[in-house]
């Protein structure tokens, strides 16, 4: 997978999925799926609250669907400027570019 958003768009989408909490203790719940199947969205839960949140990317070079652990990637993204561009390296890496 590789994308390409507005380092605003993303940050805003980022934000809205931070509320949500993680008292089962899960790791899991700790991620959210980020996805530019057709429909580029953000899907996290709590296992009571689920949140889809579309948005809009600037380009897709390559679709695919990947799970982020939300946290980590709302605080590298708050350092960033103009365009972020994710791309998933293999199945457990990420790479993030601005």
């Amino acid at each position: 997978m590789k994308i390409t958003i507005d380092q605003k768009e993303l940050k805003n989408s980022l934000r809205v999925i931070q509320g949500l909490n993680n008292d089962k203790g899960m790791a899991v719940l700790d991620h959210f799926i980020l996805s530019s199947n057709g429909n580029n969205e953000i899907i996290a839960t709590d296992l009571t609250t689920s949140i889809r949140e579309g948005f809009e990317a600037v380009s897709v070079d390559d679709n695919g669907t990947i799970g982020i652990p939300r946290k980590k990637l709302y605080e590298i993204v708050n350092q960033l400027e103009g365009n972020v561009t994710l791309e998933s390296a293999d199945k457990n890496y990420i790479t993030v570019r601005s």
